[in-house]
């Protein structure tokens, strides 16, 4: 008998997705003193987010929807604008750093000579 083979599809999918969030929270959470100081506080932030987002995913399976109650759909709605925001510095910084490598100016301006 097993019991998990009860529960409805949308539960066990909350419960895998939850756990997924979890493991990204966690293996970004892990590297944290390896990281250089400039992506640390990124790294940091998407970490938090992605914990939060795992933990709005528990709560979705016991209320049966991700936009009920409302304070749920903010916390989905706030997770998601925060690992964009963490994706964009990422990649700016990114940007940054590849172009200081270069001998470039920091704003991506090249002196026209």
């Amino acid at each position: 008998m097993n019991p998990i083979a009860d529960w409805p599809w949308d539960v066990v999918f909350n419960y895998c997705e939850a756990a997924l969030w979890g493991v990204f929270a966690a293996c970004l959470a892990v590297g944290l003193r390896r990281t250089q100081p400039a992506l640390r506080r990124i790294r940091g932030s998407a970490a938090v987010g992605f914990a939060l987002f795992a933990v709005s995913d528990l709560i979705e399976v016991h209320t049966g929807a991700w936009w009920r109650p409302p304070g749920l759909l903010v916390l989905k709605a706030a997770c998601v604008v925060a690992l964009f925001a963490c994706a964009r510095h990422y990649f700016r910084s990114k940007k940054t750093r590849e172009s200081n490598s270069k001998g470039e100016p920091p704003n991506g301006n090249r002196c026209v000579e």
